[in-house]
């Protein structure tokens, strides 16, 4: 996953609008926080930040990981990353892949329109690393492997059980 596990996208948000999307403005509501949110959403698409993001403050230490996963075995990483909505997918996957070239990431990226296609890449000998639970339980339900990310410490500790 790009977002929460590899860029800070909470960051960010924050520091543009004061508030986070999944506890400020529940998934289900069709309140005024709602439409609030979709108004942010929409100036923080089209304002280029997933672009600019900051890595996540423990970013390196994974990175340099899972370049040396890459390196050594014949294992192959990937950057699985959703860009929310098919409507958004240009310009979000643009900015993202434009991130991931701006911070030398050289994994092959992964997108989709839609968290909900990520488990679609589920198999026996794929790995997920997600910061969001019902990604990691959608892929293992689909036949694949995953880590519920929440630091690269910890999340480093459970993949090499993996390797």
């Amino acid at each position: 996953d790009l977002d929460g596990v590899i860029c800070d996208f909470h960051k960010r948000y924050n520091e543009l609008y004061h508030s986070t999307p999944e506890v400020d403005y529940p998934e289900v509501s069709n309140n005024e926080k709602k439409r609030q949110f979709l108004k942010h959403w929409n100036d923080f698409v089209n304002g280029g930040n997933f672009a600019t993001l900051d890595p996540m403050p423990d970013w390196e230490e994974g990175f340099k990981f899972l370049k040396l996963i890459e390196e050594k075995t014949d294992i192959k990483v990937y950057v699985l990353s959703s860009t929310a909505r098919a409507e958004i997918f240009e310009t979000v996957g643009s900015d993202k892949i434009t991130w991931l070239r701006n911070n030398n990431v050289p994994f092959e990226p992964i997108l989709v329109p839609g968290k909900r296609y990520k488990k679609n890449y589920a198999s026996e000998n794929k790995l997920l690393i997600d910061d969001d639970l019902e990604n990691v339980n959608d892929f293992k339900q689909n036949g694949g492997q995953a880590i519920w990310h929440k630091n690269w410490n910890t999340t480093l500790e459970i993949l090499k059980l993996y390797i």
